[in-house]
């Protein structure tokens, strides 16, 4: 991680004036909640609700990410996409300023000088750092003007949306990737840098060489996820030089981009609008089926009304009733996701089951607490006063894998049936043979994206995103042997609700070591890449990490030259050959993430197997509901995804994203999920 970006940077902004067009008055209200001091739960809740409104309506205009090799034409774009009402967003840069450099990009002292504002990401490249400002992104919410990110090559596509998202949740985004023939780029670089420039061309030229085979790699996983959109640009000379036909001559130009802007513009709002939609939809526990009467009671009749009388907004359901109410409502997610009639990104496309699926619900009710100061006060007041007994919060170590730091009571019905009451502070998985206990705090971020619940058509309370039951429960891929159906729930909801990979990335990202609670082996020290691609698999072994094609992945890392670096190459006499690999930072965070993606991918992996038998199994309903076909193709995605994280992005020292949700909340008085682990670690047995 570069140590420049840790913690508060330090660098200077300069500030601009802009001429901006008067934004729709929701958009205003949502810049203006969003902007405020957040101290409460209601008050974020305000917040999403006025930015979701607005994304639901297309009233944010998308940001553009754009990437490319050296002397792909990224310049020239933006120059092209200005006059399409386009502008290059302010970027940060370490290194001194060039002529063909942006009015947008700000010189960033690295060494000197108070922080005027929060940093959004940063990146190392070239032996400089380059950066994004949080208000940049924020910027969106008013300004008319499409911001254009250039993220130079492929491997920052991921954590440039990545970013935006922390910042902007379900905000828009088009990806364009310049594709231009290694030669030609060569050939441009020799021509219009090697005066200005004394060696880059011959420098940027292998790099790009390098690049290649490292990209190709990744285009398949990047188009599927983050709606990548790939744009041949080449002038009339070089098609003629390449021997294309006349009918592909189409070099860019602003008529072309007129012609191709609006639809990668609908597809990215129509990608927004869907997600926003979805987790503004309602779902509502009267249409679940062999719903218990009694749970539908107490839900109804004293937890609702208790919650009001706290004052209590975050009331957000989890465990088997979530799971329920999501599937029973399977077919009223995302209305008109058919993207002029082309076939939906894979992981946003919702299956409708030929009939419904019917999942058993026991008479219990578990909710998650958020982590904003004196959350967990005030449901332990309102759990006191409905069961009027003295109640507190406890560890629950006693049951296997799956346990949490929870307030637990029981209530009676009126026809003397019992509900059981589940307030989850901090769920906690930890896998059979694991060295990591696996955590998964409801926090900012996770509430931004919860699902209204409703009961009789009523609103009263929240659903958690389903990224996060779908993590919690292939983690924990109890089966009938427990009595729980983790990897039917898990499939269930991949299949049926549209997949956000963010929310998958930041549950990943919010793992951290915590003593007392995981143990592992360290890594040895290794001064060479061999050695520590041996130490690497070794310590994989000992940390029970043992996924064959995630090892592999992992170790390739290891002797893998990063190709963003300089290349091989003599300049000014000197050999440039680059020591840095693409080996991710080995500490244990990082361990702990690696080893959360090694149980999704051998559960995953199971289940795929599962829906390919014939024999009859667990899975067996959702295969004849759903589609055999359609349910690896969905869990494929997800399963493509992770190994994209683990072989590409976790742990790069190269990239610092911020790792706080919703940065653009200046929250004050919000306990960090990291405190109230440690306040809870001293209690594990």
């Amino acid at each position: 991680m570069l140590s420049s970006a840790q913690g508060k940077p330090v660098y200077s902004v300069l500030g601009k004036d802009r001429d901006r067009a008067p934004a729709p008055p929701d958009v205003l209200e949502a810049d203006k909640q969003l902007g405020g001091v957040v101290t409460t739960s209601s008050e974020l809740l305000s917040a999403r609700t006025a930015l979701l409104t607005a994304l639901a309506d297309g009233a944010v205009r998308p940001a553009i990410i754009l990437s490319g090799g050296s002397g792909s034409g990224k310049s020239y774009l933006c120059k092209l996409l200005k006059e399409l009402g386009c502008e290059q967003a302010d970027r940060l840069i370490s290194r001194p300023k060039r002529g063909c450099d942006p009015d947008s990009d700000i010189p960033w002292n690295s060494s000197s000088g108070d922080c005027a504002q929060e940093i959004l990401l940063s990146y190392a490249k070239n032996n400089a750092l380059y950066g994004v400002p949080t208000s940049t992104v924020k910027q969106l919410l008013v300004d008319q003007m499409s911001p254009i990110f250039i993220v130079g090559d492929m491997g920052k596509i991921s954590p440039y949306n990545r970013a935006v998202d922390v910042a902007l949740p379900l905000v828009p985004r088009i990806n364009i990737r310049l594709d231009v023939p290694v030669d030609v780029m060569a050939d441009r670089l020799n021509h219009q840098r090697q005066e200005s420039f004394e060696g880059e061309a011959q420098e940027r030229g292998l790099q790009n060489k390098r690049l290649f085979s490292w990209e190709a790699s990744q285009h398949r996983v990047l188009k599927q996820v983050f709606n990548l959109h790939v744009v041949l640009n080449l002038t009339e000379e070089e098609h003629s030089r390449l021997g294309y036909a006349q009918s592909q001559l189409k070099p860019l130009s602003v008529s072309l981009l007129r012609e191709l802007l609006p639809s990668f513009s609908f597809e990215a709002i129509k990608r927004s609008k869907s997600l926003a939609r979805d987790v503004l939809l309602a779902r509502d526990l009267s249409d679940i089926p062999e719903l218990p009467q009694g749970l539908a009671e107490v839900f109804r009749d004293t937890l609702v009304p208790s919650f009001s009388a706290h004052n209590i907004d975050l009331f957000a359901v989890k465990g088997g009733l979530a799971v329920a109410a999501y599937l029973s409502t399977a077919q009223a997610t995302l209305p008109e996701l058919a993207l002029n009639g082309e076939k939906p990104i894979v992981l946003l496309e919702s299956i409708t089951p030929s009939s419904p699926i019917v999942r058993p619900v026991s008479p219990d009710i578990d909710w998650a607490i958020g982590t904003f100061a004196n959350e967990e006060q005030d449901h332990l007041n309102m759990v006191r006063t409905i069961t009027s007994s003295d109640v507190s919060f406890q560890n629950h170590w006693n049951k296997p894998i799956f346990n949490s730091y929870k307030l637990h009571a029981v209530v009676a019905t009126q026809d003397g049936a019992e509900v059981e009451l589940d307030a989850i502070a901090l769920s906690r998985v930890k896998p059979e043979g694991s060295p990591f206990c696996f955590e998964f705090p409801y926090d900012e971020y996770l509430a931004f994206r919860s699902r209204p619940l409703s009961i009789a058509g009523k609103e009263s309370a929240a659903l958690v995103p389903p990224e996060m039951l779908i993590v919690e429960k292939l983690v924990a891929g109890r089966g009938a042997q427990h009595g729980k159906l983790d990897l039917f729930d898990a499939v269930a909801l991949i299949a049926t609700q549209p997949i956000d990979v963010h929310v998958i990335d930041h549950i990943i990202d919010s793992q951290r070591f915590i003593d007392r609670v995981d143990s592992c082996s360290d890594f040895t020290p290794s001064e060479d890449a061999v050695s520590s691609a041996y130490s690497l698999r070794e310590t994989l072994q000992q940390n029970h990490i043992q996924h064959p094609e995630l090892v592999v992945a992992l170790v390739s890392r290891c002797l893998t030259i990063d190709p963003t670096t300089e290349a091989e190459a003599t300049l000014n006499g000197q050999s440039l050959e680059s020591e840095v690999s693409l080996d991710f930072e080995k500490t244990r965070d990082n361990l702990k993430r690696i080893a959360l993606i090694d149980c999704l991918l051998q559960n995953l992996d199971a289940c795929i197997s599962t829906i390919a038998s014939e024999a009859p199994n667990e899975l067996s309903e959702l295969v004849a509901v759903c589609g055999q076909g359609v349910l690896v193709q969905k869990l494929s995605a997800v399963r493509d995804y992770l190994m994209y994280l683990a072989t590409y992005q976790i742990g790069r020292p190269d990239v610092y994203i911020r790792h706080e949700p919703l940065s653009s909340l200046r929250v004050t008085g919000w306990k960090a999920p990291l405190q109230i682990r440690e306040d809870i670690a001293h209690d594990h047995m």
